[in-house]
């Protein structure tokens, strides 16, 4: 029924090897977002004290600060009935102060999208690479089978090994 001690052995060592890539895996995660977690708290940091230091580079504007019209009306000298002219406050402009966007809000233009077909004639060596590899790997491991150069017992191992190659690159591409 199964093809001998061969079997169980490959079967033991995939059930070993399998749980250990995943605590691997999950260990290289793990360590990743701590730092990835760190390289947040320090960009915050340096955003907020850039914010301080803008903050304080900024002369803050008081009530106080600038002279009332009576003010001025006392400290001019004293004119002659017939020459004095009435004296009009031009509005003062309000220009409202938008912050600056933090790094989040800034955005890159979207590059333009192209369509299907586009994409399709603009890689098509590349896909047509892609068929031909895949083929030629089939028809390989076709043919190593009918000559009998894989056992069954390497033909599990093989396969294990590709399982765990694909479950890294995965990973590694996620």
């Amino acid at each position: 029924m199964f093809y001998g001690d061969g079997f169980w052995i490959m079967l033991a060592i995939y059930l070993l090897i399998t749980p250990l890539a995943a605590l691997a895996l999950s260990g290289m995660a793990l360590r990743r977002n701590g730092a990835l977690a760190t390289e947040v708290a320090r960009l915050r940091l340096a955003v907020s004290l850039a914010e301080e230091a803008t903050a304080r580079d900024e002369p803050e504007r008081e009530a106080g600060d600038r002279p009332s019209a009576e003010d001025e009306q006392r400290e001019a000298p004293p004119a002659a009935e017939d020459e004095v002219e009435p004296q009009v406050e031009a509005p003062e402009e309000v220009v409202p102060e938008t912050p600056a966007p933090s790094p989040a809000e800034r955005t890159a233009p979207e590059p333009e999208r192209l369509g299907w077909e586009q994409r399709l004639a603009s890689r098509w060596m590349l896909w047509l690479g892609g068929v031909a590899l895949a083929l030629g790997g089939g028809f390989l491991v076709k043919v190593s089978l009918d000559m009998g150069l894989l056992s069954p017992g390497l033909r599990c191992l093989l396969g294990a090994l590709l399982g765990v190659v694909l479950t890294v690159g995965g990973e590694v591409l996620r």
